[in-house]
């Protein structure tokens, strides 16, 4: 019979591998939504301001 060393889950190691997935899908929507207000910022030097404009 194997010992009862051998049936134990190493539970740290789960914990953090849901952890860091969990912080990489965190991590990932935080950048859609920053990048989706940078988009949508005007850019200044894009155009031309409206004091250089005759």
């Amino acid at each position: 019979m194997p010992s009862e060393r051998a049936y134990r889950v190493p539970a740290r190691t789960i914990l953090a591998t849901i952890g860091l997935t969990l912080a990489t899908v965190v991590a990932v929507v935080f950048v859609m939504h920053v990048q989706r207000v940078l988009v949508w910022m005007p850019s200044r030097s894009s155009s031309p301001s409206r004091s250089t404009r005759r």
